[in-house]
């Protein structure tokens, strides 16, 4: 059989499967940072609220694009 089985074998789909994994845990890391910015984003948006710098039809349609 030599080296040709055994790549095609057992190396060259634990690679398939280790390049599926590092892809998956890079696309949770990517999500993760975006929804932690989108909370912080309406967080701030609470507080000008709260302060009165904003009205609340500009905070709904503020808080409408942040949601989409």
């Amino acid at each position: 059989m030599g080296w040709t089985g055994y790549w095609h074998g057992l190396v060259a789909p634990l690679l398939g499967l280790g390049f599926m994994v590092a892809c998956m845990v890079l696309m949770y890391f990517v999500m993760r940072g975006h929804v932690r910015h989108v909370e912080q984003a309406l967080e701030i948006l609470r507080k000008r609220f709260a302060r009165g710098e904003i009205s609340q039809e500009e905070f709904e349609n503020r808080r409408r694009v942040l949601d989409a």
